[in-house]
């Protein structure tokens, strides 16, 4: 499973990186109608998620040898990369939403991967709330955007912003921000992370490299 994950996650990697030459030259963007949407930034992102991802997991192959939870890490790894991806190429803003849970929801879980110890176990609770309220944040930012533009896309949604009131414009920028912030670690939600040192490895890494700069699409 290790060995199988790490090679995955590089040969994404390389993927992504040849993509990116691919849109340097040809400027094209690509499209699934309402769902996924990739673009410069989601390929720049794309590479980025996937080189952190590898390190991490070649990192882990020496750290997690023998491990009775190896397996359960890898797997748990393996999702967040790939749940992290979907995010940074979501379009839907439903969709948007959906993997932002999950990715918290994971990586949580990661926290808190040996079930026998208690302090992991605190951190993982107190990685999930802190989590939860982050997807609050990101939940009430993305109804306003979809009942002011009426849409349900992030394209959609960015082409009517020039006629949004600005102080929809404000508040969901709040709300943006505190939701980065916090998925983030940034000062004064930086809690999370401190306790998220009972994780195997630094698997928050993927996503709090990602969290501010996926946000800003919006």
């Amino acid at each position: 499973m290790a060995a199988v994950s790490t090679r995955f996650i590089w040969m994404l990697f390389a993927v992504s990186l040849g993509a990116l030459g691919m849109h340097a030259v040809t400027g094209l963007d690509a499209s699934t109608g309402m769902l996924l949407r990739v673009d410069g930034l989601t390929l720049i992102m794309a590479a980025v998620v996937t080189f952190v991802s590898g390190i991490v997991h070649s990192y882990a192959r020496r750290y997690m040898d023998g491990s009775l939870h190896q397996a359960r890490f890898y797997g748990r790894l393996l999702a967040l990369t790939l749940v992290v991806l979907l995010l940074t190429a979501a379009d839907h803003l439903a969709l948007f939403g959906a993997c932002w849970v999950l990715m918290g929801w994971l990586l949580a879980d990661l926290i808190g991967l040996i079930r026998g110890w208690p302090q992991a176990q605190a951190a993982a609770r107190r990685a999930r709330w802190s989590f939860l309220g982050g997807s609050a944040l990101l939940a009430a930012a993305l109804g306003l955007i979809a009942g002011y533009t009426e849409t349900a896309t992030i394209s959609q949604a960015l082409a009517q912003t020039a006629m949004l009131p600005t102080s929809v414009l404000a508040g969901v920028s709040v709300l943006l921000v505190g939701a980065a912030m916090i998925q983030s670690a940034l000062i004064p939600f930086h809690g999370w992370l401190l306790s998220s040192m009972t994780a195997p490895t630094p698997a928050d890494d993927i996503t709090t490299s990602s969290a501010s700069p996926v946000s800003t699409q919006l």
